[in-house]
């Protein structure tokens, strides 16, 4: 796992810098020259805060351009934790713990809707 990580925050600096080096923009053809699962990285992007653009060209060509960088690191929670801290707002503390434990003993995961963070 540990592996997988350090692969991934490789893949995803090399997105970053290849956007930064072309400021006019880039295309997803170009993209999965980098990385053939470049949408995974540029998700992690949008919720490390990097705003990114992306205009369809036609025949399946997106031009994806970043337009702004982040000030400051975001901290992350994870979909579950967001979720307790919904239920706990909301009144449900014994219900967001309880939730928690039995997502986590039947081995059940939840993630965010794509385009969460754009």
């Amino acid at each position: 796992m540990k592996n997988e990580t350090i692969r991934q925050n490789t893949k995803k600096e090399q997105i970053i810098n290849i956007l930064r080096e072309h400021p006019n923009g880039i295309t997803n053809v170009e993209l999965s020259k980098v990385a053939l699962r470049y949408g995974g990285y540029l998700g992690l992007l949008y919720r490390d805060g990097y705003k990114i653009t992306k205009a369809h060209l036609g025949d399946g060509v997106y031009l994806y351009t970043l337009t702004e960088e982040p000030k400051e690191k975001r901290q992350h929670s994870t979909a579950i934790e967001t979720f307790a801290c919904a239920l706990q707002l909301n009144g449900m503390d014994d219900v967001a713990s309880s939730l928690v434990e039995l997502l986590e003993e039947a081995g059940v995961a939840l993630r965010f809707k794509g385009g969460t963070y754009q």
